[in-house]
């Protein structure tokens, strides 16, 4: 099973289906378990099934598996109790867990360039390649325009440690799952926005900023004329804003909803949280800054960020965020246009299926 690589149709045609139904996107969050399935119905795509559920308490840390049985067990209950069409799963590795470069190749026969990623993945990552799997793909978006021959191409080049690989294939298997493939978090999120472009009828032109608020780190990607440029990972979370809380105080022994505490409708300041977001801010400012100046732009700041996860929902932070920034803020609805209009809709849930939108959509749509 390789490490992102996926087959994609050069020239943009009219979306052939390999299967009615997708494979099944599944996001092993730190804090949530994600799965979704599309389907294929009178002429347009549409959610066939999804669950979201916690993630067992620590059995998921910095992108690695630390209780099997747990996650397992849930699994388990999920493929029984929902009605999934197949078995076969598309994983995502967390941006922590998976080692990523951004490689610029000539243009090389396809069945040469298997070979030829090999040997960059050995120059990139010497001192331990014989212990890691290694991938790759294009940094296009799927149905994006092909380079000509003549010019250069960009390569997104993916590793990770096989123990963590085989950990995660393992899990599913255990499950009653079949791992289709496993992928590292651009791949993914760049084939959910550039399936969405499309449905939109949106060229993919201009740039396009994502946030990802998740449990334990929050990530920033840029993407540019359809493509995946950058991405940075800040140690800044769910669970950072959890242990910043200020509460009363409580008598000896009680125990303390941090959550449920968090997600109340009183002000950052008032939380005790507005110093960690303006920390996140900072973060973010000077990410965009340097994104922007490696780009050669001369713009100060970009025109608008998408953002997306469960973290974002934090009650005051997206406006903060919004103010001190100093810039358009917008969710990233990756389920929009795949929900029947007579569904009752949750405004919440497309920002949290981002990842497993993407997974869904490898392979199926040629």
């Amino acid at each position: 099973m390789g490490l992102l690589l996926e087959k994609r149709n050069r020239k943009k045609s009219s979306a052939a289906y390999s299967k009615p139904c997708s494979n099944i996107g599944l996001d092993l969050g730190s804090r949530m378990i994600k799965l979704l399935q599309l389907k294929h119905e009178r002429n347009r795509e549409i959610v066939a099934e999804k669950c979201v559920i916690p993630t067992p308490p620590g059995a998921i840390q910095n992108g690695k598996i630390v209780s099997a049985g747990k996650l397992i067990k849930e699994l388990h209950l999920i493929k029984k109790d929902f009605n999934w069409q197949g078995k076969e799963v598309c994983l995502s590795l967390s941006n922590r867990s998976c080692h990523l470069r951004k490689v610029t190749m000539p243009t090389v026969p396809g069945r040469e360039l298997p070979r030829a990623m090999q040997l960059a993945a050995e120059t990139h990552f010497p001192h331990n390649y014989y212990s890691l799997v290694t991938g790759f793909c294009s940094t296009a978006a799927p149905n994006h325009h092909l380079e000509t021959e003549d010019k250069p191409v960009e390569y997104l080049l993916a590793a990770v440690e096989k123990e963590i690989s085989d950990s995660y294939s393992k899990l599913v298997l255990e499950a009653g799952f079949y791992p289709a493939a496993i992928e590292a978090a651009p791949a993914a999120l760049l084939r959910s926005l550039g399936h969405n472009q499309l449905l939109n009828h949106r060229q993919p032109h201009g740039r396009r900023f994502l946030l990802d608020c998740g449990y334990q780190s929050t990530t920033l990607y840029m993407f540019s004329e359809g493509s995946y440029r950058f991405h940075r990972c800040f140690n800044i979370g769910m669970e950072h804003f959890k242990k910043a809380l200020r509460h009363p105080d409580q008598s000896a022994g009680s125990k303390i909803n941090r959550e449920k505490l968090l997600f109340q409708k009183a002000s950052l300041q008032e939380k005790g949280l507005a110093e960690l977001a303006d920390k996140l801010s900072r973060h973010i400012n000077e990410s965009l800054d340097y994104f922007l100046e490696k780009e050669g732009l001369k713009e100060k700041q970009p025109p608008s960020l998408e953002v997306c996860g469960g973290s974002i929902f934090i009650p005051g932070l997206a406006i903060y965020l919004k103010h001190s920034l100093n810039i358009k803020l917008g969710l990233y609805d990756s389920l929009k246009a795949s929900t029947r209009k007579h569904q009752d809709t949750n405004p919440y849930e497309g920002p949290l299926f981002h990842l497993a939108h993407g997974l869904a959509l490898r392979g199926w749509i040629n």
